[in-house]
């Protein structure tokens, strides 16, 4: 049996040289070979990428660094440098892109609009506008009221003296009130009383309810054909008249011309009296 025996321990070491590379594959499966170990790879330089964007002047540039273990890493856009001062730039250009984009407040209408009513909402402007009001409707009253200063002497005589105080540093003056509406010539009569001197008589009446100024008054002598042979023009004072007529008052007065200048005085036939303000 010594035979057998060597064939069996002859086998059982083959068997145990044929298994030894199986326990030493699934040990070196189980075991990876430590870094150390391992031949260290050369550091590899950083590659960096650009995005596709970058034509489009967005800026977005990404750099890919490859580590030495064979992991890829994004790193923040940068330009050429790294640490707290790119970051800085970086928030500076982010507050220009907002900027550019933000509006700005003067081109917004509502924004104009509450600025312009709170401005008129202020006291002082409002005092100044209110007195500004004020000042200009005391003007427009001193305006009408000296305007319209001989028809209030006229009918409230009690505001002549006011009228006055308001007139004399203006250097105005106070003066019978005209309204030749409501004078009428009631009745004339033009009269030869010498070969050169013709005499008028006019009677006049004021048909208003306060006193009116006197008016003047035009004589014009006619011929035949009713052509103008001469135009005179008669004073209040030379027919004896005063310078206001009474209200619902009238006025005959006489008056005397001396005509000399007549190519012919045979040629008169006939006249026209009218009343009339110069």
């Amino acid at each position: 049996m010594p035979a057998h025996a060597a064939t069996a321990d002859v086998d059982a070491d083959d068997a145990s040289l044929e298994r030894a590379p199986a326990a030493e594959a699934r040990d070196f499966k189980a075991t990876p070979p430590r870094p150390r170990d391992a031949e260290k790879e050369p550091e590899k330089e950083p590659v960096a990428a650009q995005d596709d964007n970058e034509g489009n002047g967005n800026n977005n540039m990404h750099d890919i660094v490859v580590s030495s273990f064979g992991m890829w890493e994004e790193t923040p856009p940068h330009s050429g440098s790294f640490g707290p001062a790119s970051d800085a730039q970086e928030d500076d250009d982010d507050d220009e892109d907002d900027d550019a984009f933000r509006p700005s407040e003067p081109d917004l209408s509502f924004v104009r609009h509450a600025r312009r009513r709170a401005f008129w909402r202020r006291k002082p402007v409002r005092i100044a506008l209110g007195a500004l009001a004020l000042l200009l409707t005391v003007t427009l009253v001193l305006q009408l009221l000296l305007s319209q200063r001989d028809w209030l002497a006229a009918a409230f005589p009690a505001t002549k003296g006011v009228l006055s105080a308001l007139c004399a540093p203006l250097g105005c003056q106070i003066a019978p009130y005209r309204h030749l509406d409501s004078v009428v010539i009631e009745g004339t009569s033009f009269n030869r009383v010498s070969p050169t001197v013709y005499q008028v008589n006019v009677t006049m009446r004021n048909r208003a309810d306060l006193p009116v100024a006197t008016p003047s008054l035009e004589l014009t002598l006619t011929d035949l054909q009713n052509q103008t042979l001469l135009r005179r023009v008669i004073a209040p004072q030379e027919m004896g008249a005063g310078p206001v007529l009474e209200a619902r008052g009238d006025f005959s007065g006489t008056a005397r011309l001396s005509l000399s200048g007549l190519p012919d005085e045979t040629d008169i036939v006939g006249y026209r009296a009218l009343a009339f303000y110069p």
